[in-house]
């Protein structure tokens, strides 16, 4: 994500080979959240114009690809994630096969089978095409349920998969996460009316930015003592993946339900929400993790400070 976003930096050449360097070469924690690290080093590299860079680490990145895919492949030829490993804990979906790993596999297997090619890596980018083209199916046989592209839970792939059955209810949300494959170009057309939720005041539509669950679900905003949840509340984070797969399906289609108009509006609703106001009255540009989509308050700084900004939970105004 911060590879992604920083791409545009005048001077990101001398900090974003740094950063990915940096975990290409095995230090850090390169491996405990899921990202689509491949592509975002592909995005960077195209706008840097520094595509010498992929090819001069070509076997760390496909080194550092393969070994994503060793420890997240199921049987079912999809991938697993626990939630809080996708940086969204205890989001109403919960653990299993879902559209945040599996999108970012696709995009990076995708983004390596250019970069081979670059490289002159003629079988290891038909491969990887290959790779990323079979995943693309299962994702869309298997993630999309007609309607919204949803997670398998841990504990019913068996029953999904082969028995056919439905998501229980306790489970089946539309989630914000269920966007993440316009990201990469995954949905065709005939799934773009799923957009149709991102203004309904009933799914995720709110005053303060768009919830991460749908509204009308019986378990959004259920209460849990930590203070990171994602069964509804905004997260900056999900927002803007949001907005990037809103950016690249309307890129991409002639006509599109969510017009130039209502796009600019979400844009400006979530940049107003980068504030907080100070107990002395002075509003500051302020980002958090969370946020209550019908207070603008933000819930994690909340808790944390009635806490007393415990050192063990990054201290004060982490």
């Amino acid at each position: 994500f911060h590879l992604r976003e920083g791409r545009w930096l005048k001077n990101g050449r001398k900090y974003l080979r740094d950063y990915a360097l940096f975990f290409l070469n095995g230090h850090g924690q390169a491996f405990r959240y899921s990202m689509s690290f491949v592509s975002s080093l592909w995005e960077y590299a195209s706008i840097a114009g520094d595509c010498d860079f992929l090819c001069e680490n070509y076997d760390l990145i496909k080194k550092w690809l393969d070994k994503r895919i060793a420890l997240s492949r199921t049987k079912w030829g999809l991938f697993y994630s626990n939630d809080g490993k996708d940086g969204m804990e205890y989001g109403i979906s919960g653990s299993g096969l879902r559209p945040t790993i599996n999108s970012y596999i696709y995009a990076d297997a995708a983004a390596l089978s250019w970069i081979a090619e670059m490289a002159g890596k003629t079988e290891d980018s038909i491969f990887y095409k290959k790779f990323a083209d079979d995943l693309a199916v299962k994702i869309n046989a298997e993630l999309y349920d007609g309607n919204f592209y949803r997670t398998i839970p841990e504990s019913e792939k068996e029953a999904v998969l082969v028995e056919h059955k439905p998501v229980s209810a306790e489970h089946n949300c539309k989630e914000l996460i269920g966007y993440i494959p316009w990201m990469f170009g995954l949905a065709d057309e005939g799934k773009d009316g799923a957009w149709k939720y991102i203004l309904d005041e009933k799914c995720f539509h709110a005053p303060f930015g768009l919830t991460t669950a749908d509204r009308s679900h019986p378990r959004f905003m259920e209460k849990f003592d930590h203070e990171c949840l994602w069964n509804g509340p905004v997260w900056p984070f999900a927002t803007s993946q949001v907005l990037i797969a809103l950016k690249e399906a309307r890129k991409t289609r002639e006509k599109f339900c969510i017009s130039a108009a209502q796009y600019c509006d979400l844009i400006h609703q979530y940049a107003s929400a980068h504030k907080r106001t100070r107990k002395d009255g002075v509003t500051v540009d302020w980002i958090d993790e969370d946020m209550d989509p019908f207070t603008g308050e933000w819930i994690a700084r909340n808790i944390l400070e009635s806490w007393g900004f415990l050192e063990e939970k990054g201290g004060y105004e982490r």
